[in-house]
Formats: structure tokens, sequence, C-alpha cells
């Protein structure tokens, strides 16, 4: 089991929200139609071969499901692919590990190239749409992976519940294959908590079909990647939508809300737009001053997502849990 501390290292991962829009109502109407049209209640009664088979929104969403994979697969070509996550309902969660700002300014425009491509795919169920939001988390400071796994019995302490899982995640990383070897279909076991992701959630609630939202995290990596020279920033297409109170989140202070230009096709047209409202897309300098100005003002709360140069007080954290560890490798 020494190997598991080869494991225990800082980890980058970039999470990808995509979710359909306006389904509600469509899935609604259909039903709707469906029993005008055979006499069936709303709630399933009636035209059951109909509904299995040739219900609208299910086609739909058969496609929405069966789809994505391969769009996202078409967009990245051979670099490493983000592994399904979980659904919730009408959105699918993706996640990825990064090792380097360039593999994260290519994520997000293939991101954003596999979105629009699937979108183009759903025109044929108006009015569906897509809404995608994009976040980073280090881990396994300050935020958590979970294995779920059959605790030892008896009474354990908090640290030894936390060893415990953590030595299960770890076993977990080292059965995995290598890099990039993933499954866009089957999900991962792992799951994922702590404040970066309770950020993420929340801001899913302002992506629209028009605007990718990315945590203020993964603005600043975009901003500061090697990789992002004029051409690049402007494809990246990049907005700041001032700050909104998130709930739960910084005890009700505002958040930065920022956001790629999902329109490819009229990404032109929109620029203009934005800057006739006064909202030009943002300049690298002026984002990393922001970025830098927001984690000195609330460090708690904002820092910039690291690699392997962790702020002091990760990097102890991480010492700390080595020398916990430790004695479970050798047992």
């Amino acid at each position: 089991m020494a190997d598991l501390l080869d494991q225990l290292r800082h980890r980058l991962y970039v999470f990808l929200s995509v979710d359909v829009v306006n389904s509600t109502p469509f899935k609604q109407g259909q039903e709707a139609a469906r029993a005008a049209t055979t006499g069936g209640g709303g709630g399933g009664g009636g035209g059951g071969a109909e509904f299995a088979l040739g219900s609208q929104w299910i086609s739909a969403f058969h496609l929405f499901y069966s789809r994505m994979p391969a769009e996202i697969q078409r967009a990245w070509g051979d670099r490493p692919l983000p592994r399904f996550w979980k659904s919730q309902g009408d959105e699918l969660l993706y996640v990825l590990e990064i090792r380097a700002a360039a593999e994260l300014v290519a994520c997000m425009t293939s991101w954003r190239r596999a979105i629009n491509a699937m979108r183009a795919e759903l025109k044929k169920f108006p009015p569906l749409n897509l809404k995608s939001t994009a976040w980073v988390a280090n881990f396994p400071i300050p935020n958590v992976e979970f294995l779920p796994h059959p605790a030892p019995g008896g009474a354990i302490d908090p640290a030894e519940l936390a060893i415990e899982n953590l030595t299960a995640v770890l076993k977990h990383y080292a059965k995995q294959e290598t890099h990039g070897a993933i499954s866009l279909v089957e999900p991962t076991r792992l799951d994922f908590v702590g404040p970066s992701m309770d950020n993420g959630f929340r801001l899913t609630g302002h992506a629209s079909a028009t605007k990718l939202i990315v945590s203020l995290g993964l603005a600043w990596l975009l901003a500061e990647s090697p990789s992002t020279d004029a051409r690049t920033w402007d494809e990246i297409d990049l907005y700041y939508d001032g700050s909104l109170p998130l709930k739960g989140i910084r005890e009700g202070s505002p958040y930065p809300i920022f956001w790629m230009n999902m329109n490819e096709g009229q990404r032109a047209k929109l620029k203009a737009e934005n800057r006739i409202a006064g909202k030009p897309p943002l300049m690298r300098a002026d984002l990393i001053e922001f970025c830098e100005a927001s984690a000195e003002e609330d460090p708690e709360h904002f820092f910039k997502p690291y690699f392997d140069d962790a702020p002091a007080e990760h990097a102890a954290g991480m010492r700390a849990l080595r020398d916990k560890l430790a004695p479970a490798t050798r047992s």
C-alpha cells in the first residue's frame, strides 16, 4: 500500500455542466397534446405505446443523452476527454483533471464547440436549447473527493473516517487507467464536495443559452495561461456581468459573474451589441487585476487555483494528510 502515498497530490479539476433549457414547458406541452389526442390523462393514462415510442420529448432527451458524448469526443479530438460525473434531471455533469493552464483554454473552447453542435441537433425540437456553467476546484484541499464504501464498524471519530475515505479514494486512483483513458458514458464512482463545488452549482442559476458562466478561478486561469495570446483571448470572448449575491456563498456578499459568449456564428454582432450596451469583452490585464484584488480583499473565499504551487495553508494541510496516511499505508 506504500504506492498510495504517490497518489496523494494536489489535483485541479474543471467541472462542466450542460442543462436543457425550456424542458419543463416542452414536456408538459407534449403531454397535454398527447392526452388530447389519445384521451389519456397527463399522468400517463392511455396511449402507452405511443407515449413510450413516439413522444417528442422522449425522443429529444434520447437524442441529448446519446449524442452529447459523441459531440464531446468530436470536439476534443485526441486530447484527454472529460469524464461523465452524473446527471441531475435535465443536466449532465462532466469532470476533467487539468494539469496545465493551456489545457484549460483548449478545454473551454472545445466544450463550447460541443454544446453548440448538440444545440444544432436539438433545433428539431423547439423551443429546447442548452445552457452551461464551468468551474474549477482543487482537491483534496480545500475540497474533498468521496468514494462511497462500507465504513468499519464501531464508533469512529471524524479524523479516522476522513483517513478511511482518503485511503479508499487513493486506492481508486491507483486502479484507474492512465490520464485521459476514461469513459464518457460510465460515471465516475467519486463524488466531489466542498466550497468550490457550492460556488459552481450556485453559478448555474445565472447561465443562459447565450452565456456560458465561468467561475472567478476559471476566468483567472484562462487570463493567465501562457497559451492565451491576443487571438486566443478574442476567441474565448469573456464578459463580466457585475457581482451578485449567491445563496449561502460568502455570507451573502456578492460574487462576480463572468461568462463566455456562446453564439459562435454571431459573435461579431454580439460583441458590437455588448460594446454599445457598455459591456465590452474583458481585457486580460483588467481581469487579472480584478482577480488579484479580489483575492487580496477576501482570501478566505477567493484564491488562485493551482496545479503544484499550493498556498501555504493548503500545503501544510497536505503535509498533515500525508503524515496521517503514512501509518495506514504500512498496515
